[in-house]
């Protein structure tokens, strides 16, 4: 598995991010973003029929302490690799509150597994060509560029498939089978160019790593400017991940995602002609809107409809402020359910009623960041 001692910068990250969904209305995101020191940036949501969404209860902070060596979670989050690129084991095991009435707490226990079949995108080598071309061709072509292009680099696939298990919630259990998405992320990359980099951290019997031929590169929320990312699960199998992406010292209009069709074909994104600056620019993203991208050589008109939301910060500082989406999705007349994630930079700051029950340690990391 991938080093996490101290030599590594405390801004390399090695992150797994779960969405699942189905037709009752049961959605799940949870999230563990392994750094250095036991630190984790972790979240859970669970939005339920009839109780309405759930939080772990740091939220608006995703910052977790406690990770053992290794793995993905802390805080009552864990998520372990099973079989690499087929199943993750996906738990839950500790206190939620209710968005809309945070004094509210239940005792929520998730056991669930992910597993899939189906190929994976990688972002590092998928992306459809014309839309890389349009993005590189709108900036300037200097040095400094190139090197940020290197410096920034994050390794990021995806893997849509489904997840089963159940979820108890103050004793009542709820049996889940749901229609899922998983991405992987890390800026630890090897020295050579062989492809089996992909699967440093995904398991030990895929690759033997070691960890001093390294070159570490960082997750730095401060680049980041804007994103949106729609996942969508259709009726009829389609499945989708459409992202526009705003990160100026890289590219500052970035058309990346993919469709699975329902026969099983996997298309990247052409192009998509959803536009920031027109949707939530202010900080507050829309609720009933409507945007196109095409893939595989079909055009999609998306009509998407939030019907819960709640927000969460990423980074030390809160560099990153993330407003997690809940949607009914109809996609060329066929319905849906899925998730979408608007990111915005924020320079507000962490807050010092939260900050101050950390360890002490933890202000020596920041100060290094």
């Amino acid at each position: 598995m991938t080093n996490t001692s101290s030599s590594c910068p405390i801004q390399a990250f090695d992150a797994v991010f779960f969405i699942a969904t189905n037709k009752e209305g049961f959605y799940l995101i949870i999230g563990a973003e392994r750094r250095n020191h036991g630190i984790i940036n972790g979240l859970f949501y669970l939005l339920t029929p009839d109780r309405g969404l759930l939080c772990n209860r740091k939220i608006p902070d995703t910052i977790l302490f406690g990770a053992k060596k290794d793995e993905f979670g802390a805080e009552g989050i864990l998520l372990t690799p099973v079989d690499a690129m087929r199943k993750w084991s996906v738990k839950y095991h500790g206190e939620m509150r209710l968005e809309s009435d945070p004094e509210q707490v239940m005792n929520v226990k998730l056991d669930a597994e992910f597993d899939s079949d189906l190929p994976y995108f990688n972002f590092d080598t998928d992306l459809h060509p014309s839309a890389m071309c349009r993005a590189f061709a709108k900036e300037d072509w200097t040095k400094e560029y190139f090197n940020n292009l290197k410096s920034a680099h994050q390794t990021h696939y995806e893997q849509m498939g489904n997840m089963h298990g159940s979820v108890e919630i103050d004793g009542t259990v709820h049996q889940l089978e749901l229609q899922a998405f998983r991405d992987h992320s890390y800026v630890v990359e090897l020295n050579t160019t062989s492809a089996l980099a992909n699967y440093a951290t995904e398991a030990d019997d895929k690759i033997n790593v070691n960890a001093t031929i390294f070159t570490w590169h960082k997750r730095d929320w401060d680049l980041m400017h804007r994103y949106a990312f729609h996942m969508l699960f259709l009726e009829n199998g389609m499945r989708a991940s459409i992202g526009v992406i705003c990160q100026p010292c890289t590219c500052s209009l970035l058309e990346s995602g993919y469709v699975y069709t329902p026969n099983g074909e996997l298309h990247p994104l052409e192009w998509c002609d959803f536009k920031l600056y027109q949707h939530g620019e202010g900080g507050t993203p829309p609720v009933d809107y409507a945007f196109q991208f095409k893939a595989g050589g079909t055009v999609y008109t998306v009509k998407a409809k939030e019907i819960n939301q709640s927000i969460h910060f990423k980074g030390w500082k809160w560099e990153a402020r993330m407003v997690e989406r809940f949607l009914t999705y109809e996609v060329n007349g066929v319905l849906g359910k899925g998730v979408s994630e608007f990111h915005y930079h924020s320079s507000k700051g962490r807050s010092k009623s939260i900050a101050r029950d950390d360890p002490g340690w933890f202000q020596d990391v920041i100060q290094k960041s």
